[in-house]
């Protein structure tokens, strides 16, 4: 025995599971381009730490580094371009998810919502179920640690 859905309320949840989908998505391919980049990421961290240390050891030794200084910031430049290029093709896949997300964030599911009878009002407490699952999920980060 299967239970009549009216059909405004089947469209709602047809709604909130395509933007569960996009979301899911942009988060495949952003662990995707993480994996991807990793060296290209690390080589920038690097080359902006050593930087750093050098600029502190300006300051607080009076040591001069002002040419290696220079030369690190063409390579980081060099490095930042690379990560963003090799970055580029999981954005170009990532934007329009994201811009699917919003425009049902903004204007899709509230109006959906509204048609089923559900009259949406900015909430500045939180409901007693969601406060609940809440502290549930703190005291399993606290067992974890």
């Amino acid at each position: 025995m299967f239970l009549a859905i009216p059909k405004n309320v089947a469209n709602l949840i047809n709604v909130v599971a395509e933007r569960y989908g996009y979301y899911f998505a942009t988060r495949k391919i952003q662990s995707e381009l993480f994996r991807e980049t990793k060296e290209e990421r690390k080589k920038v961290q690097n080359l902006r730490k050593t930087i750093q240390n050098l600029v502190n050891e300006m300051v607080y030794d009076g040591k001069d580094h002002r040419k290696t200084i220079k030369e690190l910031q063409k390579q980081l430049f060099e490095a930042k371009k690379q990560l963003k290029s090799k970055s580029a093709p999981f954005y170009e896949k990532k934007r329009p998810l994201i811009k699917a997300i919003s425009l049902l964030d903004k204007e899709i599911i509230p109006q959906k919502l509204q048609e089923v009878g559900k009259k949406i009002e900015p909430r500045y407490t939180l409901s007693d179920w969601i406060k609940k699952e809440l502290v549930k999920r703190q005291k399993k980060e606290n067992k974890k640690q």
